[in-house]
């Protein structure tokens, strides 16, 4: 039986190519000191790269906060200072 894959547009990778990035971007947002309970921002296409690093923020235990990536640097910024959704007071 054949690996399940994952399809983004024209693109496509296998099921376990996602998790292993996924894997890498925990190790490095641990490096980061990101942990349970904190939260993740993400401004990234709707691409692998978002899916795999929500999915990494998810194996540490943190909450990924998704922001548009059309928005205008100082609409991300507002966003990004609005300690609405930051729950523990450091933010990627």
């Amino acid at each position: 039986m054949s690996e399940g894959r994952i399809l983004s547009g024209e693109r496509e990778i296998p099921i376990s190519a996602m998790a292993e990035n996924a894997k890498r971007a925990a190790t490095g947002l641990d490096g980061l000191g990101i942990g349970e309970g904190d939260t993740v921002a993400l401004i990234l296409r709707n691409d692998f790269a978002f899916f795999e690093a929500a999915i990494a923020a998810g194996m540490l235990g943190a909450y990924s906060v998704p922001i548009n990536w059309h928005l205008k640097a100082d609409e991300a910024g507002h966003i990004l200072r609005d300690p609405y959704w930051r729950k523990s007071g450091r933010n990627i």
